[in-house]
């Protein structure tokens, strides 16, 4: 990784403020990594046995692990995560996906799971632990924006949710999505 380790991001020691050059994510030398995801302040990766891991900024859980919170319970402390650790422990990952302050992962049995913080955030808390997201199977990639996201099935049809103040869900509207919703239109796709 390079660029600004700022919150950890680069996964590289706290003391490293910058990389101008590609360097090893030490944490990850001994695995054999296939794919990565970067979000608004974190990483995600998994490696070629299906274990995923996260590091960089975890206010809203994005990584896995429980945000601190302050004394009086209201609002996360920032909990930066700098060396990459596992995640998403209990599933088998094929892809993963990581959005501004959230985190997705595809299994390699065709599911869709996620953590971090959900879009309307008022819908659900906040969560660390990985949730299955309902009415998704036999996905075949996924796809995350800062707050929404999409998943395409093998039966090529994609699915839409999360933020859509811009109609980035496809709906022809502007109301955000909890749960996904077809985005119609696309019949003609072919993959």
């Amino acid at each position: 990784t390079w660029g600004w380790n700022q919150r950890g991001t680069l996964g590289h020691p706290p003391e490293t403020k910058t990389e101008s050059s590609p360097g090893p994510v030490d944490a990850l030398a001994g695995f054999k990594i296939v794919q990565a995801a970067i979000g608004g302040w974190h990483c995600l990766a998994v490696d070629d046995k299906g274990r995923a891991y996260a590091w960089g900024g975890n206010e809203y859980g994005q990584c896995g692990e429980e945000p601190e919170r302050k004394e009086d319970g209201t609002r996360a402390l920032r909990r930066d995560i700098p060396i990459p650790q596992r995640c998403a422990l209990k599933l088998k990952v094929r892809q993963v996906a990581a959005g501004g302050t959230h985190s997705v992962v595809l299994t390699q049995e065709g599911h869709v799971w996620t953590w971090g913080q959900p879009w309307p955030p008022g819908d659900i808390k906040q969560i660390s632990t990985p949730v299955r997201v309902q009415g998704l199977e036999k996905v075949r990639v996924i796809a995350v924006g800062a707050f929404h996201n999409l998943a395409l099935t093998e039966d090529v049809i994609l699915w839409a949710w999360g933020n859509n103040e811009y109609g980035q869900l496809g709906t022809g509207d502007t109301q955000p999505r909890s749960q996904p919703i077809r985005v119609e239109g696309l019949s003609d796709l072919s993959l």
